[in-house]
């Protein structure tokens, strides 16, 4: 059996392997990218107010966060640096830039405002949350159904990916919970227009 942090040890598509479930990872990835440009379009910040004795775990989901960052992070990093001195190229290259350059500083941001208690980051928590977790139990899956596919389970991935999915989806209801959209004057010019 190939070490857990193997780019070859055969789970899902964080270690490159093109199962009956690929596609569905490529598509949790791309619908999260233009889900945040669609709500950056339409949404008016300035409604999305506190409820009232509701406070969000704004810190414990930046903890999560975090920890996913660094988890991923030296995950990732253990297996480029090896191969930078090899001059190797890894079989999951893409994995690395799209975390790296773009989803991993993304929770790290978002950790940032967490923390700082903004109304910008529990907005954002919502999306990010599904986004993980949604992704997070796909790999799951495919980890678990590893044997229709004659590999092994890989125990240590099983619980990576059960972190990476059912923590964050713990904390959309008490983010939902917490906060109240109010009705903003371009909701009335949408109306107006007919949209």
């Amino acid at each position: 059996m190939h070490h857990p942090h193997s780019p070859r040890s055969g789970n899902g598509l964080a270690h490159g392997v093109y199962n009956q479930l690929y596609l569905f990872y490529i598509a949790i990835v791309g619908l999260v990218v233009y889900a945040l440009i669609s709500f950056f379009m339409v949404a008016d910040l300035d409604t999305v107010q506190p409820r009232p004795g509701k406070k969000p775990p704004q810190k414990l989901a930046a903890v999560l966060f975090l920890l996913l960052v660094a988890m991923f992070a030296g995950l990732w990093l253990s297996i480029i640096i090896p191969a930078m001195g090899d001059r190797v190229a890894p079989d999951v290259s893409t994995i690395f830039v799209l975390d790296l350059a773009f989803f991993l500083p993304l929770l790290t941001i978002e950790a940032v405002f967490l923390f700082r208690g903004t109304l910008l980051g529990d907005a954002l928590a919502i999306p990010i949350l599904v986004k993980v977790g949604t992704l997070g139990l796909s790999v799951l899956l495919g980890a678990l159904f590893a044997p229709w596919f004659g590999q092994e389970i890989d125990l240590a991935s099983v619980g990576i990916y059960a972190l990476l999915g059912l923590g964050p989806l713990l904390f959309v209801v008490p983010f939902l919970r917490s906060m109240h959209i109010a009705q903003s004057d371009r909701h009335e010019e949408y109306k107006l227009q007919g949209v």
